[in-house]
Formats: structure tokens, sequence, C-alpha cells
């Protein structure tokens, strides 16, 4: 069976039998379609495919300044997929069972310019009047804000 055949049977088991999303469907579509015309510039059989492959189109999509949690999506399809023509005895071996995710990068969390946290603290607390929160002590809620600001 060839790569775009084994596709479609996998789209029809993955919507049919486990009951995807269609959103979800739809990327294993573009993810796979991506990946047989890769293996189709390469004269890739579905019995061809190796792990060096796999790495290569990964790597194709760093290339294409993918993000990596993109290419871990497409990995992680291309591992269901392989799963799938190895449990349907159309592969013996799974090409993309050692591969490593990528590593996702996290951003840093923002933080608030040194205005805003004036402006935050110049907000007055509505269950005092502003005379009586000047004498009294910090709420519950404000101890741990003034914590963390300063």
């Amino acid at each position: 069976m060839d790569i775009c055949s084994t596709i479609t049977a996998f789209l029809t088991h993955v919507r049919v039998e486990r009951g995807l999303s269609a959103n979800t469907v739809t990327a294993y579509r573009r993810d796979l379609l991506k990946f047989d015309d890769f293996a189709k510039k390469r004269k890739l059989t579905l019995e061809s495919v190796s792990r060096d492959n796999l790495v290569e189109f990964l790597a194709s999509l760093y290339r294409q300044k993918l993000e990596s949690r993109t290419v871990a999506r497409h990995l992680v399809t291309l591992r269901n997929f392989f799963r799938f023509a190895q449990l349907q005895e159309l592969i013996s071996t799974d090409p993309s069972l050692n591969l490593e995710s990528p590593k996702i990068r996290r951003s840093l969390p923002g933080y608030l310019r040194l205005e805003e946290i004036e402006r935050l603290l110049a907000q007055p607390d509505d269950k005092t009047s502003s005379a009586a929160a000047e004498s009294s002590p910090k709420s519950p809620i404000d101890q741990p804000i003034d914590g963390r600001i300063y």
C-alpha cells in the first residue's frame, strides 16, 4: 500500500473509530500531506521510510522556520500514523519509534512596568474610606501583592 492510500485509511480510522474532532483530523491531514510530498520527492515507499528520513523531514520543517511546537505536532502525527501502519501490518517496524520530541521553548512571563505598579498601588480600597485606609493595616489580599512587587 502506498503512503497516500495509507494516509486516507489512517484519517478514516481516527475520524470514525477513534472519534477525533474535525480540527484534529484536518491537522493530521495537513501534516501527513506535507510528509507525503517530502516522501514523493525522495521516491520513498511506506516500507522504505527510515528513522533518518523522518529526522530529515523534521529538519526540513525547522528550515521552513516553523516553531518547535509545530514540529512536535508533526512528530506526534507521524508517530500515530506509523503506529497505525504497523498495527495494520503494512510495515514491519515503526521508523518513528525512537525519535525524540523537540524541546519546546517556553517564553518568560511578562512583567509590569514601574508606572503600572504605581497605578495598581494607587488604587483605592473600595471596602474602606480613604482616611481609614491610611491608618488601617493592609488587607490580606493586598499583602501578597505588595510582597511580590517589592
